[in-house]
């Protein structure tokens, strides 16, 4: 323990703890200055455990620009520690700008090699005031909780930065009862990726300063901004921007409360008080949130189990159907299934089997995941020694597609929903003569056609070709997308086609079509699998393959600035050894958004009655909701 008395103490470094326990910093109030004169604060403390920071004032001194490489740390920074308290003190940082580099207030985060994060962190009753462009409280906390709460942050200065930043993963996240005055920016609180953390932000006050003709798109200046969380609640806001007039080119700041990124099922907003922004409140979703649920076979006993995933990790394997497939052959009540194919139908799961023993075709749906029709052959019958292909076309019904049993003809079953779970079936109907297969066929829809892409024989070898169908007619074979055939699937997401290959025990290797030419393939690297593969278009895009060593793999995409940026290959826990590609689909999860008792005087000008200035998605039926 390390009791201050009161007094200025000249820090030219910091005071530095690593590896430390239950370690007490404490002051007599603001009477104890710590003064810091270093780019490492007054303050440093790595890989501590139970630490408490309490009763004393640090204040930071100017740091001039290109001094030194790297940025500075904060006046007090707690990097790769937990159980943090930082309790009773003030802060005050100097003003940064041209020529003076900013740094932060407060920071907690992971270590400076990445290694340990922190987690359990708690700011309470602190007094902060910040220069222009510095700012106030940062906690980036990986797992179990981090708080702020009863703290004031002013800033004089003509421009502040953020008063406080909460960020991590798989974290309750609670910033409650803050005065905020003056700063540039107010309260950021939710997830650094996947919505996995509970966020509640409460009874805060927050004025905010910005100067005339900021640029919204630049700027990010909200009083509350919650980004990536499972479960966030907004409540009893109170906001205004200065000055309330805009600039001449448009408004200084968009929204009051923001809402973004990826938001999971839940969420409130209510009791808002806004004042001179655009919007009081604006929920813009970066995905609607989806539930993935993933199919497979267990080699062990031919089983069909199930996993889920909406978000917060997988759920764990369960089996589908007590009842199994069922068999045409006599004295065979049931059998194990040689493939399976998922597609969404109408908000319902539908998963689609081809017998081991029998080669029939046989599916069963669901509208919850969870309770599932009994089996049902697909009529009239026939055989097939290749996986389906299913896609619901642009006039709502699904179709169906198969590999004849005995020839490599192709074929398509069109089907429609009687009462759920009946379904009304065209019957089997044979495509034209030239749409030969020689392996499974790969459907994909693209506004307004259904595109089919079958292993047909060509000079070159074996190579999938595309036909399309309008609603009305097929036509092709096309060959802009034609490659060799292998381990081949593909799916349409965000508008363009994307195709995955893999053979011989090579990586998985990737090219798009967006409409006009197929790109160049290259590897998603860090998996060798000699297949096969199948990839869901949901939310995000996820690629499942089995590696060399047999086990299930997963890897998830999002769009970056032009390109998908992979999370990299995580085996799905608990797999079991199957042969046969999994299937996957998904649905949007039922969502509790409530976006209400909001009054807004916005722009200057007051109107009246609730969900004023509110601009977000109506929760219950997942579509855009505009209030002004």
């Amino acid at each position: 323990m390390l009791n201050l008395a009161a007094g200025v103490y000249n820090l030219p470094k910091p005071l530095h703890a690593v590896g430390r326990s239950r370690l007490v910093v404490s002051g007599s109030g603001p009477a104890t200055i710590l003064l810091s004169g270093s780019r490492d604060g007054a303050l440093l403390m790595e890989g501590c455990n139970d630490v408490a920071v309490r009763d004393l004032r640090v204040e930071g001194a100017p740091l001039v620009a290109g001094a030194s490489t790297g940025a500075p740390r904060a006046l007090v920074t707690f990097a790769g520690c937990t159980d943090v308290v930082v309790a009773a003190c003030e802060f005050l940082s100097p003003d940064a700008g041209p020529g003076v580099e900013a740094q932060p207030c407060l920071l907690a985060g992971p270590s400076a090699d990445g290694a340990t994060v922190s987690s359990r962190v708690s700011v309470e009753d602190c007094d902060l005031t910040l220069g222009s462009a510095q700012s106030g409280i940062v906690l980036e906390v990986i797992g179990e909780r981090a708080s702020v709460a009863r703290c004031a942050v002013a800033s004089p200065g003509a421009d502040g930065g953020r008063a406080i930043a909460v960020t991590g993963d798989r974290c309750l996240v609670r910033v409650l009862d803050n005065a905020l005055d003056g700063v540039g920016a107010g309260i950021l609180a939710g997830g650094t990726g996947r919505a996995s953390n509970d966020v509640r932000v409460a009874g805060n006050s927050v004025n905010l300063s910005v100067p005339p003709g900021t640029p919204v798109a630049a700027a990010d200046r909200h009083a509350v901004e919650v980004r990536g969380a499972q479960s966030a609640t907004v409540v009893d806001t109170s906001a205004t921007l200065r000055p309330a007039t805009p600039a001449a080119g448009g408004a200084t700041a968009d929204s009051g409360v923001e809402v973004g990124g990826e938001i999971g099922p839940f969420l409130v907003v209510q009791n808002s008080s806004m004042s001179a922004f655009t919007y009081g409140v604006a929920v813009r979703p970066r995905h609607l949130p989806q539930r993935v649920l993933l199919f497979a076979r267990n080699d062990a006993d031919g089983q069909v189990y199930v996993n889920g995933d909406q978000g917060l990790g997988w759920e764990g394997w369960r089996l589908l159907s007590a009842s199994g497939v069922p068999s045409a052959i006599p004295g065979v009540a049931n059998q194990p299934v040689s493939s399976l194919t998922a597609q969404t139908y109408d908000d319902a799961h539908l998963l689609f089997a081809t017998g081991m023993y029998d080669a029939r075709s046989y599916f069963t749906s669901s509208s919850d995941g969870a309770t599932w029709a009994a089996w049902a052959e697909v009529p009239p019958g026939g055989t097939t020694d290749a996986a389906l292909a299913a896609v619901q076309g642009f006039d709502g019904r699904l179709l169906l597609f198969a590999k004849g049993g005995n020839d490599s003809q192709s074929w398509v079953n069109i089907a429609s929903w009687t009462t759920p779970p009946a379904m009304t079936w065209t019957g089997w109907k044979q495509l034209p003569a030239l749409a030969r297969s020689l392996a499974a066929p790969i459907a994909v829809t693209r506004y307004p056609d259904v595109l089919l892409y079958l292993a047909g024989p060509t000079w070159l070898g074996a190579m999938y070709l595309r036909y399309t169908w309008d609603g009305h007619q097929w036509s092709g074979p096309d060959y802009p997308d034609r490659f060799l055939m292998g381990a081949v699937v593909a799916k349409n997401w965000q508008d363009s086609i994307y195709f995955f290959f893999t053979s011989n025990g090579q990586p998985t290797w990737m090219s798009t079509n967006d409409g006009l030419a197929l790109s160049p393939w290259h590897a998603v690297a860090g998996l060798t699998t000699d297949g096969p593969l199948s990839v869901l278009a949901a939310d995000r895009l996820y690629l499942f393959a089995n590696g060399r060593d047999g086990v299930l793999n997963v890897n998830v995409a999002d769009p970056g600035a032009g390109d998908l940026v992979w999370e990299g290959w995580q085996p799905v826990p608990g797999s079991f050894t199957t042969g046969i590609a999994v299937a996957a689909t998904s649905v949007a999860v039922p969502m509790r958004w409530t976006v209400a008792e909001t009054l807004a005087s916005t722009l200057g000008v007051t109107t009246g009655g609730a969900l004023l200035g509110v601009r977000g998605v109506d929760g219950e039926n997942n579509v855009p909701s505009y209030h002004d």
